[in-house]
């Protein structure tokens, strides 16, 4: 939790706009929430907030949430979309490094469209285009949650958890590949209706990326069996 807000008040600024960042407390002591503030000419307007946990005895893990998100804002005639943004993607990366091996990133993504027609129509979670983004940045555990809470959940989440064990990490690499390999002919499918065509295409091409990272997973694990045989 220490050093994320100076953080968060490095992101860069959208064009024409700045960004300011206010602090309000948690629900208890471990907890904060950073709400990031757009502002332009005199007017302000809140465009997201992130919930931070650095952990308490018994539940040490740490976790971080994204909600809350205006996925167009406009400001005295300017408009700025954080969907597929570099703010979004320097923020993601912040929180990233402020997490490791078990902990937890939830990001709500109904800002995103392509995101969210991609997760109804079933597919998984990395060949979206926010759950790719995750990947990137190291979360190889993927999942899409709806957290019922009584009116306390907000919107439906992607999770990401970051695994510091490497044969962990490794198997859930090819349980990623696997889905990609297996979304293959959803896809083809998807890209013949005119009106999904380019959300299928992008999602293809990002499931091609996968499949060759895990062809040179594969490459490189031979080359240690292989090299260890010889020993």
């Amino acid at each position: 939790m220490e050093g994320l807000r100076e953080a968060l008040e490095l992101l860069p600024k959208p064009p024409g706009f700045s960004l300011a960042v206010e602090e309000k407390p948690g629900r208890f002591k471990e907890e904060v929430n950073l709400e990031l503030h757009l502002q332009r000419c005199g007017d302000r307007a809140r465009l997201l907030v992130v919930k931070y946990f650095r952990g308490r005895p018994p539940y040490y893990g740490r976790w971080a949430e994204v909600f809350a998100v205006v996925g167009r804002a406009e400001l005295c005639g300017h408009y700025f979309r954080f969907a597929g943004s570099n703010l979004e993607r320097e923020l993601l990366r912040s929180l990233a490094e402020t997490l490791s091996g078990g902990d937890l990133l939830y990001v709500e993504y109904l800002y995103d469209p392509e995101t969210a027609r991609a997760l109804r129509l079933g597919i998984p979670p990395a060949l979206t285009r926010l759950g790719f983004e995750l990947l990137q940045l190291g979360f190889t555990r993927l999942k899409d949650w709806y957290y019922p809470e009584g009116f306390m959940e907000g919107g439906p989440k992607l999770q990401g958890e970051r695994i510091v064990d490497e044969v962990l990490r490794e198997r859930h690499l090819s349980s990623i590949c696997e889905e990609a390999a297996s979304s293959k002919a959803l896809l083809e499918r998807l890209s013949k209706e005119p009106e999904l065509r380019e959300l299928a295409e992008a999602c293809t091409r990002r499931a091609e990326a996968i499949r060759e990272s895990c062809r040179r997973l594969s490459a490189l694990n031979l080359r240690r069996v292989t090299g260890h045989s010889r020993g």
